[in-house]
């Protein structure tokens, strides 16, 4: 069995409200950026998985310059029916709170998550 990564990239996510107010820009090192302007905002993304596929790790790389409790950011993997509703969260990492650049990750091995599409 092959290991493969898949990537969603920030441009991938998508608000579920209209209302909400994000922006976009590239840092010094022309590296893009998007980001929430107020508090709780959701995006949605999902990888573009093989049918079969075996989710076996989860990373989420994010940037967080603000203190605030409300400003932390979060991945959470779902699984969902054919119609977007809710079956059962996975797994939930994130931010701890302390602003600045990390990587955190989940292992998933424990876990039978496999793509169906």
């Amino acid at each position: 069995m092959s290991q493969t990564y898949a990537t969603v990239g920030e441009w991938e996510f998508v608000s579920t409200d209209s209302s909400h107010a994000w922006g976009d820009k590239a840092d010094n090192n022309n590296l893009a950026q998007k980001y929430a302007k107020e508090p709780y905002m959701v995006f949605l993304g999902g990888p573009k998985l093989p049918s079969g596929a075996l989710l076996t790790y989860l990373e989420f790389d994010y940037c967080d310059d603000n203190p605030s409790p409300l400003a932390d950011a979060y991945l959470s993997l779902e699984d969902l029916d054919y119609r977007g509703n809710l079956l059962t969260s996975i797994t939930t990492i994130g931010s701890s709170g302390a602003p600045g650049c990390m990587a955190v990750s989940a292992d998933l091995t424990r876990s039978t998550i496999r793509s169906t599409t």
